[in-house]
């Protein structure tokens, strides 16, 4: 990618979506590696040192998180931020005895050098989540996309082609956001969210989605719909708009993105991955 070619928007757009995706590989990679000693238990695990593999402080804010989150997280993994992904890779009796099999063959200095690339990584992953319009150098954006690349193939080439959590080679949904602030990373490619404060007649709200950037645009399409309604309105593309009106009233107000790819199968028959966004949206005053 000639990046001097780029505006600074477009450069970010591109890190962004390169981070999120490799945050969707390794929350994967470490669901999938721990899972198989621990279960579903092993945000309480311990490494072969007798130490816990999440720190207690780790350990409770992924409780809180899960406890308040409307939707609950699929998998114990989606309840941890990246920066703690980043901490239990670089732990190294966790990563030799855990992760090592998968990264070895394009990380063969072990956990040393995938804890300094996570380093480098995260600090440019919070200045892209944590502002808009931001400016990354030329040399960070070098760095996102590169060693982005290199731990997605890795993990890719280890798992023979599956796509996220399952046999599927298909994209996914990786960033969904509304109008409203609204921002959510899905873990699964049927994701349901709902809006924090309701909505009024006479409001537009935009809704933009993000696609698993190791498939390009031009391999699947994006088509929305405005549910529980007749004749809803419908688009297609990564942005929708919609002006609220009284047909849109009620509890349950829903929208929903579908992403479907240019092969001849499909992960969920129809389509390949579905996003619904459910809102409250209050009648005009009386």
């Amino acid at each position: 990618m000639a990046l001097h070619l780029l505006s600074a928007d477009q450069v970010a757009s591109s890190c962004r979506q390169r981070i999120e995706s490799c945050e969707l590989w390794l929350r994967y990679l470490i669901h999938n590696q721990l899972s198989m000693t621990f279960g579903d238990g092993y945000l309480t695990g311990v490494s072969p040192s007798n130490n816990p593999i999440f720190s207690a402080s780790v350990q409770r804010s992924a409780a809180a998180r899960h406890e308040t989150a409307r939707i609950k997280p699929p998998r114990p993994v989606d309840t941890l931020l990246f920066d703690d992904l980043a901490r239990v890779l670089a732990k190294a009796d966790v990563y030799d005895k855990w992760f090592k099999a998968v990264l070895h063959t394009d990380f063969p200095l072990g956990s040393m050098q995938v804890r300094n690339i996570l380093n480098l990584l995260v600090p440019i992953r919070n200045k892209l989540a944590h502002a808009n319009g931001v400016t990354l150098t030329l040399h960070e954006a070098e760095r996102a996309l590169c060693y982005c690349n290199d731990l997605i193939s890795a993990i890719q080439n280890h798992y023979t082609g599956a796509s996220m959590a399952d046999k599927f080679p298909a994209p996914m949904f990786t960033r969904i956001s509304d109008s409203q602030g609204n921002v959510h990373y899905p873990s699964d490619h049927r994701p349901n969210f709902y809006g924090k404060e309701p909505l009024r007649c006479g409001d537009t709200i935009r809704f933009e989605v993000e696609v698993d950037s190791t498939f390009s645009p031009n391999e699947y399409d994006i088509s929305w719909v405005v549910n529980n309604i007749a004749n809803g309105q419908r688009g297609t593309g990564p942005i929708f708009s919609v002006v609220l009106d009284e047909r849109h009233v009620g509890l349950q107000f829903a929208v929903s993105a579908t992403l479907l790819s240019h092969k001849s199968w499909h992960r969920d028959q129809n389509f390949d991955a579905m996003a619904t966004l459910r809102y409250e949206v209050l009648p005009p005053p009386a």
